[in-house]
């Protein structure tokens, strides 16, 4: 077990779509200015958010069911699906196992690549049961590892989407490792305690450093919606286009993924090829969801090296999506700290056009995330979102 004081071996501690570089960047100009999602060409074409928000609080109710003393102490990732109206899944990214000492810093602590938790959203009062298996809960046998995307339930069995990827110790921290392809796992069981669940998995023999399956997931009509990180026509560091892919509920139930379906040129076609891009500043984590009260869908969501999480909206879950507006500004922090991994949680809150937020923040510099536990723990707010005038 490790004793935190040392940076474990290949391993992201959160590092995604290259935010470290972010860290670099900033740390070698502070007169440096990163691109605002308003600036991207594309986006003065699209049409005006027809929402905004109006309201901005942190949301203690959330933010005390994530924070421990001992056990699960720090993670990122941080996506959340309903499995009951009494049962919410969480999902989490590298994890801290340990404890938290009394002046927050974390101890005797060791890192597994993936964890979950169960909650019950409509108790303020109950704390997340954790499933703090090592080396993951999600495991695979050829020394592989998962890192979670999103999720849904259907019919009795939850779908979820989960990145593979594979340690590679002769590239540069904290890069050591590649992204391979992205799976399909399926729970029979996923109202029974975690440890008992049965599970079957599907490749989607994809290349996930191309394009990553499963940054978001949606339920809508026939369809079940996974959206796409199309890396493989990114613009520079800042521009990670959001494409998108679907499967008929009837195919995913009946375990036809060959009969995925792409959004390009304009259609739904068989190929991935010329895939459309919903919108220019995408990123490989985010959630598209409904919001109480209000019509449409909207996407939230925090680009690489902006300086809020942003929201789009649209009536379909393909577009034409809305230009951004800013859901929740990010706070003044030192040069070394980053926040990425922005995800929607509406099952806590009950307020019309009130929804529930995290964020992950994190450090460049590994002393600085072992000896201050507000790093490294998904921050909660909850935005209130109304008509724009």
């Amino acid at each position: 077990m490790s004793n935190c004081l040392t940076r474990p071996r290949q391993s992201k501690l959160g590092w995604r779509v290259l935010l470290s570089v972010t860290a670099g960047l900033v740390g070698q100009s502070s007169a440096l200015s990163l691109p605002q999602s308003d600036e991207i060409p594309s986006d003065r074409r699209r049409p005006e958010n027809p929402f905004t928000v109006t309201g901005s609080a942190p949301l203690p109710v959330l933010q005390n069911k994530l924070r421990g003393r001992e056990g699960f102490v720090g993670g990122d990732g941080a996506y959340s699906i309903v499995l009951s109206p009494h049962k919410t899944l969480w999902l989490f990214g590298d994890s801290f196992i340990g404890k938290l000492t009394a002046d927050g810093k974390r101890k005797d602590c060791k890192m597994v690549r993936n964890t979950v938790a169960v909650d019950d959203p409509s108790r303020a009062s109950s704390s997340p049961i954790f499933y703090n298996q090592s080396p993951a809960f999600f495991r695979l046998n050829d020394g592989n590892f998962y890192w979670p995307g999103d999720g849904a339930m259907l019919n009795g069995k939850l779908y979820l989407t989960m990145h593979e990827t594979e340690v590679a110790p002769k590239q540069q921290p904290p890069f050591q490792f590649n992204p391979l392809t992205d799976n399909l796992i399926i729970v029979q069981n996923p109202l029974a305690e975690p440890s008992t669940w049965k599970i079957r998995t599907f490749k989607f023999n994809n290349r996930s450093s191309n394009r990553q399956i499963g940054t978001a997931c949606l339920l809508d009509g026939d369809y079940f919606y996974m959206y796409v990180a199309n890396s493989a026509v990114r613009m520079g560091i800042f521009r990670n286009p959001t494409a998108l892919c679907r499967l008929k509920k009837s195919d995913l139930e009946a375990g036809r993924m060959d009969r995925l379906q792409w959004l390009a040129e304009g259609k739904w076609q068989d190929q991935a090829a010329f895939l459309d891009t919903l919108f220019d500043d995408g990123t490989s984590e985010m959630t598209v969801t409904k919001v109480q009260g209000l019509p449409g869908f909207f996407a939230f969501y925090l680009p690489f090296g902006n300086k809020a999480l942003m929201m789009r909206h649209a009536e379909h879950p393909e577009g034409p999506w809305s230009k951004p507006v800013v859901a929740h500004k990010l706070p003044q922090v030192p040069r070394d700290i980053f926040f990425y991994s922005a995800k929607a949680h509406p099952q806590y809150t009950t307020g019309k056009g009130e929804i529930g937020l995290t964020y992950c923040s994190n450090s460049s510099v590994f002393s600085r995330v072992i000896n201050d536990s507000k790093l490294y723990f998904p921050e909660a707010v909850k935005i209130k979102i109304a008509p724009a005038k």
